[in-house]
């Protein structure tokens, strides 16, 4: 069965990666956006792009026009988050309840959370049955989109991803997959082999 997957951060560091596996399965077919217009990247040329501006509510109807299924990136990354608190609430959780609020309650919803929720301290073992305990602007905001995906989704999945690191396998990841423009701008972009696998797995429960 075809799906009509929307990836949302698909042209970052790690949405890059990720739409690249997507790109690879001949039953998706896969719509990048992005909050500018972009053609669709040499990592997945057959893609839909579409440029969303997430102020406006019919621009976000457009966007998921005949989605069955999202992959939620867009979010600012933790340093922003802790330098301007209440962007990042407006856009780690504000911009994820826009898009909540305009799926389909059968939309499949992959959100892309960060273990961060459960603390500075990671430490030790840690588990889905782990308490929550977010530190700063950046966890808490994850954490409240968590709960409105949750709420709002029969079909839901959550990836409390862990941070981007360098991997043995991705080495020539910055040359393949990373726009030239934003190299110079990028965070070594190399994803955790834990990283992978969970998004394999979110991939597998499309």
């Amino acid at each position: 069965m075809t799906k009509n997957v929307l990836l949302t951060g698909g042209f970052g560091t790690l949405g890059g990666r990720l739409a690249a596996i997507l790109a690879q399965d001949s039953e998706i077919n896969l719509r990048l956006a992005s909050r500018i217009k972009r053609s669709a990247p040499h990592w997945a040329p057959r893609a839909e792009t579409y440029a969303v501006d997430f102020e406006n509510r019919k621009s976000i109807q457009e966007m998921l026009n005949e989605i069955t299924h999202v992959v939620h990136l867009v979010a600012m990354t933790d340093f922003e988050s802790r330098a301007e608190p209440e962007k990042a609430q407006q856009v780690n959780t504000e911009y994820t309840n826009r898009v909540i609020e305009q799926c389909s309650k059968e939309t499949r919803f992959v959100y892309l959370s960060t273990i961060q929720v459960y603390g500075a301290d990671l430490s030790g073992t840690i588990t889905e049955s782990t308490p929550t305990n977010p530190a700063d602007a950046y966890s808490q905001t994850h954490l409240d989109s968590e709960t409105l995906v949750e709420s709002a989704h029969k079909h839901w999945q959550i990836v409390r991803r862990t941070n981007v690191c360098r991997c043995q396998n991705l080495a020539n990841y910055r040359q393949r997959l990373v726009p030239p423009s934003r190299r110079e701008k990028a965070i070594d972009p190399q994803v955790t082999r834990t990283s992978v696998s969970k998004l394999y797995s979110a991939h597998r429960c499309l």
